[in-house]
């Protein structure tokens, strides 16, 4: 008889059947305990059991298998241990479970397991995370048809709040869980109103709450935009193309190999994004450039406003210059601005007045744009200033594009003309 004491929340989710489960909680709400007891259950209740545990972080990892491996109640269950070359329990009734760190997920590959527990998933790397995770983790349950839970915590609405719960709320093969802190069993005395969870709002500042202790999906407490005032500047809807005798700029962020390229439109006289979208990983400039133009004139022979920082090669600054030159010459009406600290410093600080005044528009299918923003962080400079990017230093292009497209707009750079134009933020 297995001794494990776990509230009514966390008893659902060890008992869970579903296919997919989502985990999200606050600190110390009992989150990776109920994941522990889930990893022992299913092992114990199912002979032959395969279970691999996943995290970002490697000290998380550790504590894990140790909390399971040296609890007195559990070891009579281990037949025995292996710590190399990686963390793995044999169960007496012939079931294993491994413990992984996701810092080489190839390693991966090939393999295949009834239950995936991916912890702490608001660590995982920004766009290169999120595209591995799909790629190599989602497979590991396809031939058992097994079960994935995605647990952690909530950094604004990126990627896991709308792909795996926005979108999911009616998906009978998927359980959902968002438990704030004071629904822990250290706290179920006094919820909301203990005296903890009460000294905690009183000294955290409220984005900082929102985020670790009220499980609150957009809190964020590194956000560079307060998604409060975000929110209240969703409205309109997104286009396709440009309505006659009407004024847009683009702001086109320029990748190819870590991140794809991003394109926001901008409706000038009302401050409106009409239109956002990626474009495919990796994508030829001579395929870009010309899906670019022809976004343009859908929108009225707009301006394009392109990031020349690094010339869209991914850093590799000596052929800069020729990638700017290749869109100038395959894109009409361009400009060109360069990023800096202090630039987009000034960029950044426009655009939050812009949300915080209402003064810009955001139509609101365009889901993705506005998660990007959500979890869009701010970091300061040890040598002064800020620095900013979306969470891993990725999943920030739609925001970059924006940045560019207001920062024209508010600078009166978007003439509509057949002539190349440009200017440059140094």
């Amino acid at each position: 008889m297995l001794r494990l004491k776990l509230t009514d929340w966390q008893a659902e989710y060890v008992n869970s059947s579903a296919k997919y489960n989502l985990l999200i909680a606050g600190r110390r709400a009992g989150k990776t305990h109920a994941m522990q007891a889930r990893i022992v259950a299913r092992s114990v209740r199912y002979p032959g059991h395969t279970g691999l545990y996943l995290t970002p972080d490697g000290a998380l990892c550790h504590e894990v298998f140790r909390n399971i491996t040296t609890d007195k109640y559990i070891k009579s269950r281990i037949a025995r241990i292996e710590m190399q070359p990686v963390r793995l329990i044999f169960w007496a009734n012939g079931s294993r479970s491994y413990f992984r760190m996701f810092d080489r997920p190839d390693k991966a590959l090939g393999m295949s397991y009834d239950d995936v527990d991916f912890d702490e998933i608001q660590k995982m790397d920004g766009t290169t995370g999120r595209d591995t995770f799909m790629r190599v983790i989602r497979p590991l349950i396809m031939d058992t048809q097994g079960s994935l839970t995605i647990a952690g915590q909530w950094r604004g609405e990126a990627c896991w709040w709308h792909q795996w719960y926005k979108d999911n709320l009616d998906n009978p093969d998927m359980r959902l869980w968002n438990i704030p802190t004071w629904k822990g069993i250290k706290f179920l005395d006094g919820g909301e109103q203990h005296p903890e969870i009460l000294d905690a709002k009183a000294m955290l500042p409220p984005q900082l709450f929102a985020q670790e202790i009220a499980c609150i999906p957009a809190g964020n407490a590194n956000a560079a935009f307060d998604y409060l005032d975000v929110k209240e500047c969703i409205a309109g809807n997104e286009m396709r193309k440009g309505e006659r005798g009407r004024v847009y700029v683009i702001g086109a962020d320029l990748g190819k190999n870590r991140d794809p390229s991003a394109w926001v439109v901008m409706d000038v006289k009302d401050k409106a994004v009409v239109h956002a979208e990626k474009r495919p990983l990796g994508e030829k400039h001579a395929v870009g450039a010309k899906k670019l133009q022809e976004l343009a004139d859908r929108f009225n022979g707009a301006r394009v406003i392109i990031d020349s920082t690094g010339g869209a090669t991914g850093g590799k600054q000596p052929t800069k210059d020729a990638y700017v030159k290749f869109y100038r010459e395959h894109v009409k009406n361009l400009a060109k601005v360069i990023f800096t600290q202090k630039s987009k410093e000034e960029m950044v600080a426009k655009l939050v007045l812009a949300f915080q005044g209402g003064t810009i528009m955001l139509a609101e299918e365009l889901r993705e744009l506005i998660a990007e923003i959500s979890s869009f962080e701010a970091y300061p400079s040890k040598y002064g200033g800020w620095h900013y990017h979306g969470p891993g230093g990725h999943s920030d292009d739609l925001v970059m594009a924006l940045l560019m497209a207001y920062d024209a707009i508010d600078r009166g750079r978007v003439g509509v003309s057949q002539t190349t134009g440009a200017y440059t933020r140094t």
